[in-house]
């Protein structure tokens, strides 16, 4: 009888410690939980916030790009009037000088 007594004891107090880890594996758990979920949502926000951060840098870069075209652009557009100036004026130049030729040989004749 007193072996019995000892046996329901080591049984009760064994049933109490299996129920307290019990609870504790549940608060852990759900302690754990929680904390993962809020590394996933921090995880999540980081993502959202390089990917702005990413997208503002493509918009910079496309900006950059565009004003670059743009001056690019007018510097062709300055340069090609230029060139065609110059290549006007060397044409009316030629055809004076054509002329004077002409003008020369004509009063040699």
């Amino acid at each position: 009888e007193v072996e019995d007594r000892r046996q329901e004891a080591d049984r009760q107090e064994l049933s109490e410690r299996l129920a307290a880890l019990r609870a504790e594996l549940e608060s852990v758990t759900e302690a754990a939980e929680h904390r993962i979920a809020d590394q996933c949502d921090e995880l999540q926000r980081r993502i959202e916030s390089a990917q702005e951060v990413e997208d503002r840098r493509q918009e910079a870069d496309r900006q950059e790009l565009s004003e670059r075209l743009a001056a690019l652009r007018a510097e062709l557009e300055s340069v090609t009037e230029a060139a065609e100036h110059r290549i006007a004026d060397q044409c009316d130049e030629l055809q004076r000088r054509i002329e004077s030729a002409q003008e020369v040989e004509d009063r040699r004749q």
